[in-house]
């Protein structure tokens, strides 16, 4: 399966299913809007044949942390976008379409507009034995 995208510069990004497959249980840093100087938890992904599983955990004694949880929960910030690396290796293009078949996953944000409309948070949690994030970034 692959993750079909359309990119704000109007060109087609295709992502292989494998492609993130190194970072799955590793440690990801959660951001707000792709802004490094805005950390407000961490996650961890998990490959599944839907898309990227992702779970998180909000950092809620900072401000951002919080203010991302105030947000999450009143539905203004629902959906996540994945900023990423690719080797020299991980990608070529093909009928001005570039396909991504390994990427490096640097980040994962919490953000207003998505790339891809079906990458959602499903779930926000306050218990402290499951974390307070859930989403699920789809394959097409």
């Amino acid at each position: 399966m692959n993750l079909s995208l359309a990119i704000d510069d109007l060109t087609v990004v295709s992502v292989h299913t494998g492609a993130f497959n190194a970072a799955e249980g590793e440690r990801i840093p959660l951001l707000f809007a792709h802004k490094a100087d805005h950390p407000i938890g961490f996650a961890t992904v998990t490959v599944t044949p839907q898309g990227l599983l992702v779970k998180g955990k909000l950092v809620l004694d900072t401000v951002a942390g919080a203010e991302a949880y105030s947000r999450m929960k009143a539905g203004i910030l629902k959906a996540l976008s994945v900023g990423f690396r690719l080797p020299a290796d991980g990608f070529s293009i093909k009928a001005g379409i570039r396909v991504i078949s390994k990427a490096i996953l640097k980040e994962i944000s919490l953000v207003i507009f998505p790339a891809n409309p079906l990458a959602a948070v499903t779930a926000v949690k306050q218990a402290e034995d499951a974390p307070p994030l859930a989403a699920l970034l789809p394959w097409l």
